[in-house]
């Protein structure tokens, strides 16, 4: 124990990774769990940490910690790595790269605000990591990645303007924030309750 601290090992495969995490606090792995396959087309999906007495699921809150405590991670069976669709009538279209849980949005126009409709990419929302938005998007939607419950990192190119109100409200994981030049506005409540930032550009 380290001044009220204690050490969290993460095994994933051969790498082996400690941080230390304050007694009382969830803690977070510092990297993203992936499994290479030997099929570059094909991916194995993080399935969730186990402590050699419990397995928790990917978007879980893992126990506070009061120890040193274990933690290994389990893959599933292998899927197709890369998954898409379309958005605001095919102006503009999502990929989710499975193996390292990136998803990405291209086109043109302003991601629509969320819908059990439109938000198809949200059905793998325990796999999603990263979030960039490429260049020609010039809006986020209201409520677009609202409540995402593993989302480390969000990328903003330049070119987005406006951010909806709640665009990324309650995702607690964020860590990194990449905004572009040029915002115009940020509605309220778009970043609320998001409280671990740690990088903001």
């Amino acid at each position: 124990v380290t001044f009220g601290k204690y050490t969290v090992t993460w095994i994933i495969g051969d790498h082996v990774i400690e941080s230390l995490v304050k007694r009382g606090k969830s803690p977070l792995c510092p990297v993203i769990p992936t499994k290479e396959h030997e099929d570059e087309n094909k991916a194995y999906v993080f399935s969730g940490w186990d402590d050699g007495k419990k397995t928790y699921k990917p978007n879980a809150s893992l126990p506070r910690v009061s120890a040193d405590v274990t933690y290994t991670a389990t893959f599933g069976s292998e899927v197709e790595r890369y998954v898409g669709g379309e958005l605001a009538s095919g102006r503009i279209k999502w990929t989710l790269d499975r193996f390292n849980g990136t998803l990405t949005f291209e086109g043109k126009g302003s991601i629509p605000e969320y819908s059990d409709s439109t938000s198809s990419y949200k059905k793998y929302d325990a796999e999603i990591y990263t979030i960039i938005v490429k260049k020609g998007i010039s809006e986020i939607g209201k409520s677009a990645f609202a409540r995402m419950t593993n989302v480390r990192v969000i990328v903003l190119e330049n070119g987005v303007r406006n951010i909806k109100m709640d665009s990324f409200a309650y995702i607690s994981t964020i860590t990194e924030l990449y905004m572009p030049k040029g915002i115009a506005s940020i509605s309220q409540g778009a970043l609320y309750s998001c409280d671990n930032f740690e990088t903001f550009y």
